[in-house]
């Protein structure tokens, strides 16, 4: 069974709020929700991975192109904790290199 809301009814989530971060992109400032830093050219990049939200450091990093340090204490979708150096990749999804691989270059 589903219930269905008139538009006007609808449950509406937190608004996106505006970040400090610049659109790797567009170079506008990106908005914030609950999962994402989007922009409207299309941009789109999760603010959290392996159950662990991002610092601004890491934010900037990964929006930079560059590879993280290391980030403890993610957990795999079984719930196995990890640590991982991470980058984001041109796609917008990110590149996990874990600590046992060693640091990137």
């Amino acid at each position: 069974m589903s219930i269905r809301f008139p538009s006007s009814e609808r449950p509406k989530g937190p608004a996106a709020q505006e970040s400090t971060y610049p659109c790797p992109k567009c170079k506008k400032k990106l908005k914030r929700n609950t999962y994402y830093l989007f922009c409207d050219c299309g941009f789109k990049m999760a603010h959290m991975a392996g159950d662990k939200e991002f610092t601004d450091e890491e934010i900037t990093d990964l929006l930079a192109g560059k590879w993280t340090d290391l980030v403890r204490g993610m957990k795999s979708r079984t719930g196995t904790p990890y640590n991982a150096y991470l980058r984001l990749k041109p796609d917008g999804t990110l590149e996990k290199q874990f600590e046992s691989q060693g640091k990137p270059t």
